[in-house]
């Protein structure tokens, strides 16, 4: 995908979504911890949520708190599909929408 077009997808995505989704993707998720459990191995399951938008943050740890392993679980609609990982451009995008939505 070229630069330019790539830049338009992510202008595209930003414009429809949800205020929420914009404000994690600008600032960052705010992660709440909602579980946690020792697994059989020994090491530690634990479960983060960001109360904005919902997402899931799985996280393995050992014994003394290292993470071992992690994924994340996003809300339908949350991954800019056909985007990849944002750079430094598409970044300057949803921080422009984020502002651009407060100023109403």
């Amino acid at each position: 995908m070229a630069e330019s077009t790539k830049l338009q997808r992510v202008r595209d995505i930003a414009k429809r979504y949800p205020d929420d989704f914009i404000a994690c993707r600008d600032s960052g998720h705010r992660w709440k911890p909602v579980e946690a459990a020792w697994l059989q191995d020994g090491h530690i399951e634990r479960i983060l949520e960001c109360d904005r938008c919902d997402a899931q943050r799985i996280q393995i740890l050992d014994k003394n708190g290292y993470v071992v392993a992690g994924t994340y679980h996003y809300s339908d609609g949350y991954t800019m599909t056909g985007v990849g990982r944002l750079d430094t451009d598409g970044r300057a995008i949803i921080r422009r929408t984020a502002v651009l939505k407060l100023l109403g």
